[in-house]
């Protein structure tokens, strides 16, 4: 009978152990997969803030690039025409410098 006790006895113990190491083990897998988890969630939010940052980036510096476009479009069109308006100046200048020139000759 006592064999028999403390058998049971230690069966006893054996399956506490085994139920309190399955706890453990099980506890620690949760926590294990919960910062895994948390780690991806916050390595994707990196991720995501500087795909974010980086198309902003690339945005402004294309609204840069096409403000410069056009403010250099803008002062080229500046400078052609002043260019047409002045030509028509001179060629009128000439034109009566010319007409005076005649002018007194035939006088």
């Amino acid at each position: 009978m006592l064999i028999n006790e403390e058998t049971v006895q230690l069966y006893m113990l054996i399956n506490e152990d085994t139920v309190q190491l399955h706890r453990l083990i099980n506890e620690d897998t949760v926590q294990l997969h919960r910062l895994i988890k948390e780690d991806t969630v916050q390595l994707l939010m990196l991720i995501n803030e500087d795909t974010v940052q980086l198309y902003m980036l690339i945005n402004e510096d294309t609204v840069q690039l096409h403000m410069l476009i056009n403010e250099d479009t803008v002062q080229l069109h500046i400078l052609i025409k002043e260019d047409t308006v002045q030509l028509p100046m001179l060629i009128n200048e000439d034109t009566v410098q010319l007409y005076m020139l005649i002018n007194e000759d035939t006088v």
